[in-house]
C-alpha cells in the first residue's frame, strides 16, 4: 500500500512533501479566489449600474414632483398644467424606487467566494488527514 512506503521515508522528507503540497494547494486557492473575484466584480458592477439608474430616475422624479408642487402652489387649485407634472413626477419616482429595489435585491444575492470557501474547507480537512496518517 502507499502508506507502507510513506512510513519508510524519513520524517524530514514527509514534512518536506507536506510543505510542498500545502504550497501547491495555496497557489491553487489563490488562483480560484482571483477567478471568483473577477466573477463577483461583474455581478457587483451590474447591481451598481441598476442602482445608479434607479437613483437617476428617482432624482428626475423628485424634480418633477418639486416642479409640480411649485406650480401647484402658484396656481392654488386653479388646476392648470401642474397636474400633468405631478402625475409624471409620481410615476418616475415609483419607477426609480422599483429600479433601486431591483438593484439592491441583485446585490443581496451575491455570495462572496463560495467555491474558494468550499475548497479551503476541503484542503484543511485533507491536510489534517494527511498529517495524522503520516505521523502515526
Amino acid at each position: 500500500m502507499a502508506y507502507d512506503d510513506v512510513r519508510r521515508e524519513p520524517t524530514s522528507q514527509l514534512i518536506h512533501n507536506v510543505i510542498d503540497d500545502v504550497r501547491e494547494l495555496f497557489r491553487e486557492e489563490v488562483a480560484l479566489a482571483r477567478a471568483e473575484v473577477r466573477e463577483e466584480l461583474g455581478a457587483w458592477s451590474t447591481a451598481a449600474a441598476a442602482m445608479a439608474a434607479g437613483f437617476a430616475v428617482a432624482a428626475v422624479g423628485g424634480l418633477f414632483v418639486l416642479v409640480a408642487i411649485a406650480l401647484g402652489a402658484a396656481a392654488l387649485f386653479g388646476w392648470p398644467n401642474w397636474t400633468g407634472f405631478l402625475l409624471v413626477g409620481v410615476a418616475l419616482a415609483i419607477a426609480g424606487f422599483v429600479a433601486l429595489r431591483t438593484g439592491r435585491k441583485r446585490a443581496a444575492t451575491i455570495v462572496a467566494l463560495p467555491k474558494t470557501k468550499e475548497t479551503v474547507r476541503e484542503t484543511s480537512t485533507w491536510i489534517k488527514d494527511r498529517m495524522t496518517s503520516k505521523l502515526q
